[in-house]
């Protein structure tokens, strides 16, 4: 049987995990000196410190800059050797404002040394002797020649994908220590298999069931707690039904291709399997986890309450997306998520209706605009007729009308709302095989 996939796209990737693949080798046009990184990842839950060395080898003025998480204390900064000062301001990437790290601008004249340090959280990923290294956020002048170096707690170390592959690997006392050189900004992404076991616990929150490797446990712990609350104490009577047991897996990428994957549930037609969530975003924002969680939670809702994926893509991802960002509203994750949504909808216009031809497993240009667009449609129809209570109502009519297409479902709909909604849906640029015959409304 075909399986076909309910993907979460991360639309505007957080800058906290975002991979950018190269790390260029070309050699800076003005030199002014070196930077080198050097990472080393801690046995004890595989974090990282972060040792930074700028050296400067011009006389005169000059100025270089670089990337600081933002929890770093300032008083980190030393200046080793020479005259220099430094200023932070926020580091813009493409046209958004990063959440997690700042811009650190040094300044000076001559020669001078300036280093820091800083723990990067979770730079290693281990799952079922599979590792996923992704590196704090590199970036800076391209007026400095870099040397970036990571040291691993294991003596072996084998590499399955690369972005970039080191230059050179070696073993010093019993760890793998990795070397790499560019120039230019980006970050260091390997899928590695390690000589290292790690088992998997079962964590149980009422009817849900949470897959975890266990050296995350009692930091997946809160999200777990969260999940549950949002399921028992909100969805359960939104939907007007239970799951009963239900089982998710929190899972590390086998492949570099699947890290802007927040998660998924699997279709097999007609029915659906377990949800799995990403626990790369465990780097995201506070609140990322949770809204991935709950996405993929409504889709095996939706699902059973007679709504299939196939042909109605656009209605699921619709409720995925509007329902995980109000049930996670006061969260940084769910303004992040909800801001980028909005903005890609803003560029559509008010034109929503291409959304009809979606389907599970289909490839479409810009799946962005799809994601957004589903979302309008529910977001906007919630502000018109009274937010959380139309659906309320949508879902109570479930148990006696039948949903198997957006006609049916603009039926049923306004049906909910007292009011035919067909002409908004035709203003949206929705053009229905046939038009639902909307049955009298009542006052």
């Amino acid at each position: 049987m075909k399986v076909r996939w309910i993907f979460l796209f991360l639309l505007v990737l957080m800058a906290s995990i975002q991979p950018i693949p190269a790390i260029s080798s070309a050699v800076a046009q003005a030199h002014l000196g070196t930077i080198d990184f050097y990472m080393n990842v801690l046995p004890e839950n595989y974090s990282s410190h972060v040792d930074v060395d700028i050296m400067v080898t011009v006389a005169g003025k000059w100025s270089v800059w670089t990337t600081i998480p933002r929890d770093m204390p300032l008083e980190a900064i030393r200046v080793v050797s020479g005259r220099a000062g430094f200023s932070v301001g926020p580091l813009i990437v493409g046209l958004k404002e990063n959440p997690f790290y700042f811009n650190l601008t040094v300044y000076g004249e001559g020669k001078a040394r300036i280093a820091f340090r800083y723990t990067h959280p979770y730079t290693l990923l281990v799952d079922d002797r599979r590792g996923l290294l992704l590196s704090p956020l590199i970036m800076f002048s391209e007026t400095l020649t870099s040397k970036i170096s990571v040291s691993l707690p294991f003596d072996s170390v084998e590499i399955i994908e690369g972005e970039p592959y080191p230059l050179n690997v070696k073993v010093l006392g019993g760890r793998t220590v990795m070397e790499f050189s560019g120039t230019s900004s980006g970050r260091i992404a390997m899928i590695l298999r390690l000589d290292v076991e790690d088992k998997d616990v079962v964590l149980r929150r009422g009817e849900l069931r949470f897959e975890v490797p266990e050296i995350y446990s009692d930091a997946i712990g809160p999200v777990l707690d969260y999940v549950e609350n949002i399921y028992s104490g909100n969805l359960t009577e939104l939907f007007d039904l239970r799951m009963g047991t239900l089982q998710f897996h929190f899972y590390v990428p086998e492949h570099l291709s699947q890290l802007t994957i927040g998660g998924y549930t699997p279709y097999m037609g007609r029915t659906m399997g377990d949800i799995y969530v990403n626990l790369l975003y465990i780097r995201g924002l506070d609140g990322q986890l949770e809204l991935i969680s709950i996405h993929e939670l409504v889709h095996r809702m939706l699902h059973k309450a007679g709504i299939e994926p196939d042909p109605l893509l656009w209605v699921h991802e619709g409720f995925a997306e509007y329902l995980s960002i109000t049930m996670t509203a006061g969260l940084p994750a769910s303004k992040s998520r909800m801001e980028d949504l909005e903005y890609v909808a803003a560029q559509l216009k008010g034109y929503y209706g291409f959304v009809e031809g979606w389907r599970p497993g289909s490839y479409v240009e810009d799946v962005g605009r799809y994601y957004a667009a589903s979302y309008a449609v529910i977001s906007h129809l919630a502000k018109m007729y009274g937010g959380l209570d139309l659906y309320r109502r949508f879902f109570k009519l479930l148990k006696t009308e039948k949903v198997r297409d957006t006609p049916d479902f603009i039926k049923v709909l306004s049906m909910a709302a007292g009011e035919n909604l067909t002409p908004i849906f035709k203003n949206w640029g929705f053009e229905g095989i046939r038009w639902p015959q909307i049955p009298p409304l009542l006052e």
